[in-house]
């Protein structure tokens, strides 16, 4: 049975032959001939598809690096897009900044004098508003000393009865902690607690007022308060509450 033998470029090999003739006569020369030229023939087609196939896919290819470069200038033109609209937000807020600085610089003597003080104006009325503001003038200028008791001295007197004591703190301070007996009289409410508490006591009856921390004397005061309504034996507690408790004596609650 005749046949070929081909190799094709990349090392890939094959054969190709020729059955046995149904007539029992052996192959002639023109037909050993034509088998070699298809053979070849075959082997150019051979050769012809796998350039096609690498043809296909080298385009395949580069249309993928197309699609990934048009993708990467897609993304730098948003970037640059990005950076110019920060740019021009940086250059807006420079300029904004310049014109507040340009008209602040531009203040004149009288506008700060002005501000400074209507501000202090606000302060004082908020101050002298507030129950708890912080005292400007001492509460000892222009006002005649009050006597002051020691606390073992004015426990035995609220013992016997022969005095009161009196809280000038507002009323949370007391709530939190004070002495037993205690009658809360609050500068901000006194008044209204005075007629409530103390208007029908005696003007001869000693009262002990105590109260008072860092920011405020209450205690200075409302025994001030209480010396201007007749009565004539109002004395500070020495040391305070603070002075009360060093000494061992019960609060409440």
């Amino acid at each position: 049975m005749p046949g070929v033998w081909f190799v094709l470029d990349d090392g890939r090999f094959g054969y190709m032959g020729l059955g046995d003739r149904i007539a029992a006569q052996a192959f002639d020369s023109r037909e050993r001939d034509f088998l070699a030229a298809a053979a070849g023939a075959f082997t150019v087609f051979l050769r012809n598809a796998g350039l096609y196939e690498e043809k296909t896919r080298l385009i395949e290819k580069l249309a993928t690096q197309n699609l990934e470069l048009q993708r990467t200038l897609d993304n730098l033109t948003k970037s640059r897009q990005e950076i110019d609209f920060l740019q021009a937000a940086r250059q807006r807020l420079r300029d904004l900044v310049c014109r507040e600085m340009d008209r602040v610089g531009r203040v004149s003597l009288l506008d700060f004098v002005l501000i400074v003080g209507v501000s202090l104006v606000i302060g004082l009325l908020f101050n002298t508003a507030n129950p708890s503001g912080v005292t400007l003038v001492p509460a000892g200028w222009g006002r005649a000393d009050i006597q002051a008791v020691d606390p073992a001295l004015a426990r035995s007197r609220l013992e016997k009865g022969t005095a009161i004591i009196v809280d000038a703190r507002p009323r949370e301070f007391y709530e939190h902690k004070h002495i037993p007996g205690a009658v809360n009289l609050p500068l901000a409410l006194f008044d209204f607690v005075y007629g409530m508490e103390l208007a029908e006591t005696d003007p001869a009856r000693e009262i002990v007022v105590y109260g008072g921390n860092v920011s405020r004397r209450y205690d200075d005061d409302v025994a001030a308060l209480l010396l201007e309504r007749g009565h004539a034996e109002v004395k500070l507690l020495s040391g305070g509450l603070a002075g009360w408790e060093k000494r061992g004596f019960p609060v409440e609650p």
